[in-house]
Parts: structure tokens; C-alpha cells; sequence
């Protein structure tokens, strides 16, 4: 099953040198793309290898998901 990638660097094409920038510059920010990007893994290894798990837990990890990309983006904006 194809499964696309939400991977920072896919998301926010545009704005790949200011997460490197913001990456290098602010440790929380750093701290939170990388768990993004974990957590995306994650997430995506789970549906492509089609791993048992419950809807609700899925439900969590993309909830997460979405809860740390609002970080990443009210962070962009500024």
C-alpha cells in the first residue's frame, strides 16, 4: 500500500532552510522536528507494513502528529 511521506522536509518543501535555519539555532525546535519526524516514521512504518494495531492507537499517533506540526507551523509564522 502506498503511503506518503509527511516527513518535515515533504510538508514544508518551501521552507526547508528556515527549519534548518531554526534547527541550528533553537534547541526546542530542534528537539521537536526531529520527534515530528520519529513520529511520522513511526506512523508511516505502521501502515505500510500494515502492522496490527488498534484504530484508537493510530488515532493518538496521528493526533500527536498533528498537535506537534501546529508547534511547527505557529513556529514558521512568526
Amino acid at each position: 500500500m502506498y503511503v506518503p511521506s509527511h516527513a518535515l522536509k515533504q510538508d514544508f518543501s518551501d521552507q526547508i532552510d528556515t527549519i534548518k535555519s531554526l534547527c541550528a539555532s533553537e534547541l526546542k525546535f530542534a528537539e521537536l522536528a526531529r520527534d515530528y519526524d520519529s513520529l511520522t516514521g513511526e506512523i508511516e512504518s505502521l501502515e505500510a507494513q500494515e502492522v496490527p494495531t488498534t484504530d484508537q492507537h493510530m488515532a493518538e499517533l496521528k493526533l500527536r502528529r498533528v498537535q506537534m506540526k501546529d508547534q511547527i507551523v505557529s513556529r514558521l509564522l512568526r
